[in-house]
């Protein structure tokens, strides 16, 4: 090896002063290892194949985190932990039965049984999570950019995240949904309109409004169960002047004008059998049951 380049990794190691960045020095050296077996005279599985991270046009932030290119030697239907097997709460990487459906297998695979041989080097959502802490600017941005990757088996990490004490982590997480774009976040995010950092609430309302129809129900039930929170309010309010377009914005109007009222005109809705008739109804029942109720509650403010 080189003097110049053992003198770099010296000085690397002597700025490392976390488990977590020893961590992370430690993939990248394995994710080099792989790269030097590529190029070696005997290419592992892939050699003279076109390899599974072309077929599917993996992305590079996906690359960078699922063994298979890390460890060509090895077919990715017998690694666990590849993205395809992810499950969708990222908890689990070891669901075959998409190999068995899968291109790649059906190319190279040779009809033989799909087993798991190769284990615990998978996508480790949690490390990348933890990421979104590091005071590298640059390494933020690459642990988020790969969530956004990753997708819906990111989105329960993602939402734990939004409650995180680290101010940084909440704002890195609430960012990475506006982008992914999943239902299931949509409480969590509703619950971030009121974070202590206006930039995070900023980011959770452009997430749901990003959600469109699907962010109603859930945000309606949040203003009329906490009215007093001025954060929540606010929110409400540009996520529904946002989400708005046409007849529905008009059929809107009545609930974004109670939201610049003082909250003892939200007080009345918040029985349980509105938040009942909320979470049964459709859209447009939703919609009507609540512009019936803010005009009564208007009327009752004025009393």
């Amino acid at each position: 090896m080189k003097a110049g380049i053992m003198h770099q990794v010296e000085e690397i190691l002597k700025g490392t002063t976390t488990e977590r960045e020893l961590a992370e020095i430690s993939r990248l050296i394995e994710a080099a290892k792989g790269k030097l077996r590529l190029k070696d005279d005997d290419g592992g599985f892939w050699e003279g194949k076109t390899a599974c991270w072309e077929m599917i046009a993996c992305p590079p932030e996906l690359k960078r985190l699922c063994p298979a290119p890390s460890f060509p030697s090895i077919p990715c239907w017998e690694m666990e932990g590849t993205y395809t097997k992810l499950s969708e709460d990222g908890m689990k990487g070891d669901d075959t039965q998409i190999c068995e459906s899968c291109r790649v297998y059906k190319r190279w695979g040779g009809g033989e049984p799909v087993r798991i041989k190769f284990f615990n080097k998978g996508i480790n959502i949690s490390s990348v999570i933890a990421d979104l802490a590091s005071k590298n600017g640059l390494l933020r941005q690459t642990a988020r950019r790969s969530l956004v990757a990753i997708g819906k088996p990111a989105v329960t990490f993602l939402i734990e995240a939004l409650a995180n004490p680290d101010k940084q982590v909440r704002w890195e997480a609430a960012y990475a949904l506006v982008t992914i774009r999943d239902t299931a976040a949509v409480h969590g995010l509703v619950r971030s309109l009121e974070d202590e950092v206006f930039d995070v609430r900023w980011l959770a309302a452009k997430a749901l409004i990003a959600l469109r129809d699907e962010a109603l129900v859930p945000l309606l039930q949040a203003v009329m169960e906490r009215p007093d929170s001025t954060w929540l309010r606010q929110g409400a309010h540009h996520v529904l002047h946002e989400i708005g377009a046409g007849s529905t914005r008009e059929m809107l109007q009545p609930l974004m004008f109670a939201l610049e009222q003082p909250c003892a005109v939200i007080a009345p809705l918040t029985g349980r059998t509105v938040i009942d008739t909320l979470t049964q109804s459709t859209k447009q029942r939703v919609v009507r049951k609540i512009r019936c109720d803010w005009k009564k509650a208007l009327l009752l403010s004025r009393v």
